[in-house]
């Protein structure tokens, strides 16, 4: 073999092996992306369990608050309701079920309500604030 062939093999073998290299970083992302969308409806399908979870705590917060933003009170009434029968001690399900009381000009309501949010944590400024608005920083008596 001369010089000229022993060139020639060896671009030959270096080409091969670029190819072959080629091959294989293309045949893994391959193989990476059917992981990723395994993956991806692997999620999808808890999302759409949780969604459809309607006795799920967390689900029927969500609906009450939804509920409430969109000023549908009554619904947002029985979302918070089953929160409670979930877990007695949402203070923030009784916290929107005061605000509900409030809005409807139900004050007896709201009162007790705000009462049960607080008993169930007694560190929340907010519910403070609520029952007694003069110790906001922002409170302008009229």
């Amino acid at each position: 073999m001369n010089m000229m062939d022993k060139r020639i093999t060896a671009k030959g073998v270096s080409f091969a092996l670029l190819l072959l290299l080629l091959l294989l970083c293309t045949a893994t992302p391959g193989k990476a992306q059917e992981i990723d969308l395994r993956a991806g409806v692997q999620q999808q399908q808890k999302a759409e369990q949780f969604v459809l979870d309607t006795n799920d705590e967390s689900y029927n917060f969500l609906e009450g608050v939804r509920a409430f933003t969109s000023n549908n009170y009554e619904e947002a009434k029985g979302f918070f309701k089953r929160v409670i029968e979930e877990n007695p001690g949402s203070d923030a399900a009784y916290y929107y079920l005061s605000m509900i009381a409030i809005v409807e000009n139900e004050p007896v309501a709201g009162e007790s309500y705000i009462k049960e949010a607080i008993a169930r944590d007694t560190s929340n400024y907010w519910y403070d604030i609520y029952c007694h608005p003069e110790r906001s920083r922002g409170y302008k008596a009229l």
